[in-house]
């Protein structure tokens, strides 16, 4: 069976776009990719044979865009024990030495937007507690966030 590199899960879809919209994420189903991954699969097996593991000697990855980031930066890694030169140890230390830059950037920018978004909270909590005061329990407190909340995602959104 071959393996196959499947990223689903995302964080939602602009509110701009049309369910026509080929940026949509229901443009782009797993069912759809899955698809996609087995007819490019099969194209491959008819280039060339698999070895004795049933591995076919290219490997592809696709990405759904609606719903993954981009791996903007990845580079393939040489083998190491098939490097003889000097050259060639240093073409997989750099690979190896920029896909992990990549791996670094992502997360740094990853952990702001968390930050961010904590920070958010942190700020709505306390605003909540200046309009509610200090005598709130901590579970009134947050029935008390959750009203606000539920009444911010059901008012008009201004323009």
């Amino acid at each position: 069976m071959w393996k196959s590199d499947i990223a689903v899960e995302g964080y939602g879809v602009a509110p701009d776009l049309n369910s026509d919209h080929p940026w949509h994420p229901s443009q782009v189903t797993p069912e759809k990719l899955q698809d996609l991954r087995d007819r490019i699969h099969l194209l491959i097996g008819e280039m060339w044979k698999t070895d004795e593991d049933g591995d076919l000697p290219v490997q592809i990855m696709l990405i759904d865009r609606t719903r993954c980031s981009a791996m903007w930066g990845y580079r393939p890694v040489p083998y190491e024990h098939r490097a003889d030169t000097h050259e060639e140890l240093q073409r997989i230390h750099d690979a190896l030495v920029g896909n992990l830059e990549t791996a670094v950037g992502a997360l740094s920018r990853f952990q702001c937007i968390r930050k961010t978004a904590f920070d958010q909270d942190r700020a709505f909590e306390r605003k909540v507690r200046e309009i509610f005061g200090d005598g709130l329990s901590e579970g009134g407190l947050l029935r008390a966030i959750k009203k606000l909340k539920e009444a911010k995602d059901e008012s008009p959104k201004q323009e």
